[in-house]
């Protein structure tokens, strides 16, 4: 079996999270499966666009409030960033 190391892939780059592959400098050949299916960047902007939506109508930010806060509440409650 292969050994096996994980990685974000953002655009055509593979960014090693964790433990690197020893040895690895320069190019070398790799066999990638992708755990999560890349998301076009339309149904991204849909998303965005239903989020912020959603947000709208439960009142948005209290005056003074920070953007971050409500992105914390929305990873405690099982969501991401993105949605």
């Amino acid at each position: 079996m292969l050994p096996t190391y994980r990685a974000v892939l953002t655009d055509n780059r593979l960014e090693w999270s964790g433990e690197t592959p020893p040895g690895l400098t320069g190019r070398g050949r790799v066999h990638v499966t992708l755990l999560d299916p890349p998301t076009p960047d339309a149904d991204r902007g849909k998303r965005a666009v239903a989020a912020l939506e959603r947000f709208a109508a439960l009142g948005g930010l209290a005056e003074g409030e920070a953007l971050a806060t409500a992105v914390v509440t929305s990873r405690e409650r099982g969501g991401t960033a993105e949605e």
